[in-house]
């Protein structure tokens, strides 16, 4: 029943997304809202906790704007709803590719000492492709016993997983800074987040001593090489929607993703495309918490535009006249700080999007979506609210804080005071003024 329900908001919000008539995306949103009520059971104390203080926060913004900006944000709520079972799909499309069952088999073959920087590399290549999925494939490979290794292993995984946050279409991290900001490409976000990926790894292996780096790439680039074609053509055809079609960035990314996803099964073998079909009830089964968190902290930030308490931020930085670079110092650490606190880096996002559009037209877009994409990485690693944390300690069956208050944080450090001083280098030299 419930997977139904969410499957029909999904069939809606897509022909909303592709067709923008205003009865199906009210449609759908009351689909939604009956759904989450009845997954209400199934999703955790925390979740259920942060789902009633956005509803809280909504309520209380309505009391101030009235329903008009109930609608306008319910239209972009939907998308970034649809945009979940949309990732899921994909996913599951994913999960028998010869290039996954290669890349396990590589991994059998390596020495211990060299498991740790396969994980990190890895990971990161899979969580690109399937975001949250990608633990699921590498679980089997820990050791079974708790161990320091199993431990070590786990966290490289989760780094290399929140590193592409930075650049992988496939998370909402990415059709929220598109949203923020519409007039960047998504090919400007990507590519620039790729380079800021890189260095992250970079960073990551010498933070881990890890040596014999080009050992380990020489075992997994060949296994790896194969999901670049998926991840190019699916930025092609959202490119292609975007610009000719006229669809905002995450909207080409709902319509595209799932006929792509689709092909690529039946390419392989049609029977993939059929057991996909019939394993549906499995694989967008348990997205209320997902889901509803995104959708109500979507909807809270584009009620709170409309509301004198959204201005407060930008009011605040304009009457004592800061300048742009000190303005996007303050976002980004005060994103930091409260993900490090433990909030959602989407709401700590919402907040962040606020203070820097304050500044918006003094500097090229790119620099403040970019920070909070940086910030947005760092709390999918440490903020004890953020998904990837959870799923990865659920799946690696190692404990939440074991995985966010270890070594990680020390990744943490090093490259909050690293973007504070490419910050400072910036001002410096006259690019934020």
């Amino acid at each position: 029943m419930l997977w139904r329900l969410m499957m029909l908001s999904w069939g809606l919000a897509t022909l909303a997304a592709a067709t923008q008539w205003r009865w199906l995306a009210v449609a759908s949103g009351l689909v939604l809202a009956a759904y989450l009520c009845l997954a209400l059971p199934d999703i955790s104390l925390a979740g259920r906790s942060l789902l009633a203080l956005l509803a809280g926060l909504i309520l209380l913004l309505l009391s101030q704007t009235g329903m008009a900006a109930l609608e306008a944000g319910l239209r972009q709520a939907i998308v970034f709803a649809a945009f979940m079972p949309t990732a899921r799909l994909m996913r599951a499309a994913a999960r028998h590719d010869p290039a996954i069952i290669r890349i396990r088999r590589n991994f059998r073959r390596l020495p211990p000492q060299s498991r740790p920087g396969w994980m990190l590399y890895v990971s990161h290549a899979l969580s690109a492709m399937l975001s949250i999925g990608a633990f699921a494939v590498l679980a089997p490979l820990l050791p079974r016993q708790a161990s320091p290794l199993r431990l070590r292993l786990a966290q490289m995984a989760l780094l290399g997983g929140g590193l592409s946050v930075l650049w992988s279409p496939f998370f909402v991290a990415q059709a929220f800074v598109a949203h923020g900001y519409p007039a960047l490409g998504i090919w400007q976000i990507v590519l620039t987040g790729l380079c800021i990926a890189a260095f992250g790894l970079f960073i990551n292996t010498w933070l881990a001593g890890i040596h014999d780096v080009v050992g380990t790439l020489r075992a997994v680039i060949p296994a790896l090489a194969t999901l670049l074609l998926p991840i190019i053509c699916a930025v092609a055809v959202v490119l292609l929607l975007n610009r000719l079609g006229g669809y905002s960035n995450i909207e080409a990314m709902v319509l595209a993703i799932p006929p792509l996803a689709l092909l690529a099964a039946w390419w392989r073998r049609p029977a993939h495309l059929r057991a996909l079909f019939r394993q549906a009830p499995r694989w967008a089964a348990g997205m209320g918490e997902e889901i509803g968190v995104v959708a109500l902290a979507i909807l809270f930030s584009a009620i709170l535009q409309y509301s004198t308490i959204g201005g407060l931020a930008g009011d605040w930085v304009q009457q004592i006249g800061l300048a742009p670079f000190t303005v996007l110092l303050i976002a980004f650490l005060v994103m930091v700080g409260l993900e490090m606190l433990g909030l959602h880096p989407i709401l700590c996002a919402t907040l962040a999007l606020q203070i820097t559009q304050t500044v918006a037209g003094q500097i090229p877009d790119l620099l403040p979506a970019m920070l909070i994409l940086v910030a947005w990485s760092f709390g999918s690693i440490m903020s004890y609210s953020g998904l990837l944390p959870s799923i990865a300690a659920a799946t690696f069956g190692v404990a939440k804080h074991q995985l966010i208050y270890g070594r990680n944080l020390v990744y943490v450090a090093v490259g909050v005071m690293l973007t504070c001083l490419l910050l400072v280098v910036l001002a410096y030299g006259g690019w934020v003024s």
